[in-house]
Parts: structure tokens; sequence; C-alpha cells
């Protein structure tokens, strides 16, 4: 487990901050709701993998057990001070510290890209879900979108969609829905602004009178981004983002 590394990257995130003024969080956060929040019937057991600070969980704490883990404990202080009804602990993905079957929804936001065997983090997500659980990912999308910003942020890989279904597949999970988010708006947004900006090392400049501003900047952009939603089928987003089931029973796994 890797906590001193990814408190440091905490730190130098400031991701308390950075859910907010990020338009590319903001976007999987809206896209994980719409998918999640309509299929879902309280009460729930939810885990959230790789929680950060805990912002995604707090949409479930007034009528769910919400549970959410991260392998940096500095994110998980700033989770624990805004989800008071959650719990939290310092856990890996890939030994996940709960009984076969114990949620019935798992959500895993950019986790995966950050894991050596992401696999077995696949396996453990599968083994904790209850018998027609949800599973709920994103990933970054497509190895050519490459940037030194995915090395700063400690990701091993970005995904193809082919390869991404099969895994999760090999691991009895069902695929309900699987699609692209980001193109063509945020692409460019990435590859014109968000890039550039990174590699002139503008993010770490925000004072708090720049950060009020940047606030309003992201969410006028997420809003914007949401013209993407129509070229999903296309599979030439930054991101990917899947729901898939666990199967209700040995014929349904199967099929």
């Amino acid at each position: 487990m890797e906590t001193h590394r990814y408190n440091r990257l905490h730190a130098l995130r400031q991701i308390e901050r950075y859910c907010s003024l990020s338009q590319f969080y903001l976007t999987r956060r809206r896209l994980i709701g719409k998918l999640v929040l309509t299929k879902i019937r309280a009460p729930l057991r939810v885990l959230d993998i790789g929680c950060g600070t805990g912002t995604f969980l707090f949409q479930f704490n007034r009528t769910c057990t919400s549970v959410g883990i991260d392998v940096s404990d500095r994110a998980l202080g700033i989770a624990s001070r805004k989800n008071r009804n959650a719990s939290f602990l310092v856990a890996d993905a890939s030994a996940l510290p709960f009984k076969q079957g114990y949620f019935d929804l798992a959500i895993c936001s950019e986790v995966l890209e950050h894991l050596e065997k992401d696999a077995e983090a696949i396996a453990e997500i599968s083994r904790i879900l209850s018998r027609k659980g949800l599973a709920c990912f994103t990933v970054p999308q497509n190895p050519k979108y490459w940037t030194n910003e995915d090395a700063f942020d400690g990701h091993r890989r970005r995904y193809n969609a082919i390869d991404f279904a099969r895994m999760l597949r090999n691991h009895q999970l069902h695929i309900e829905r699987l699609f692209s988010w980001g193109f063509p708006l945020a692409f460019v947004f990435r590859k014109y602004i968000s890039t550039k900006m990174f590699n002139a090392r503008l993010h770490g400049t925000l004072t708090l009178g720049k950060a009020r501003a940047v606030t309003i900047v992201a969410t006028f952009l997420t809003c914007i981004f949401r013209f993407d939603d129509l070229f999903s089928w296309l599979n030439l987003g930054i991101g990917m983002i899947a729901v898939a089931r666990k199967p209700a029973s040995w014929s349904e796994k199967m099929c």
C-alpha cells in the first residue's frame, strides 16, 4: 500500500480544492450519479473505492450504509469530516477487507489505472458484491491520449473499451452500459488548454480569490460538456464509464 505516496499527491494537488475546480471530476460525478442513482433502491450498503475526500459518497449518506476506502489517510481525514454518517478506512482495492457479497453497490472511479494488478481489484469488487449488486467504474481511455499529467497523477495505463470489457466479464460482471465520455469538447479542452496549463505548472498557482473564479468557470464548462453526451457512441472520449452487475445465480453466470 502506497499511503505516503498518495498523501503527497493529495497534498500537491490540494485535492480538497481540486474536486470543485476540475470540470473533468465534476463531469464524472454527474455521469455516475445519472447512471447509478436511478438504479438503486435504499436502504443499501455502498462502498466507494478510492473515495478520496468523500465528495461523491455524500449523496448516499442519509439513505444507505456508506463506506469509503482509500490509501491516503490525509484524504480520509477530510472525508470523515464531511460525511459524519459514513465509515472510512485505509485499505487497498486489491485486498478489500470485507466479506463476500456484503455490498449492494461499489463505485470505483479513477482507481484501476493506478494499480499494478488492476484485474485483482476487479476480482475483489466482484467478490464483495451481493447478487444483482451493481458496480460503477470510470477509467481514463485510449493509450494515445497519454500525457505527462497521467504520469504525474500516478497512472500506469489508459484503457481501451475491448480490453476493459473483457476484464469485467472475466470476473463475472455483466456489463449493462459501457461508453466513453469527453468528446469532442472535453477532449479539445484537455489537449489545448488543460494539458498546456499543467505543463506550465499553472495548476498550483491558484490563490483563494482565483479559486473562486475558477470554480465558476469549471461549473460552466461542466454544463457545456453535457454536449459531449451526444457523441459517447463514437468511443473517442478521454474517459470511459461502465456499469456492471453481479449475476443473480450460477445459471446466469454461464450465459
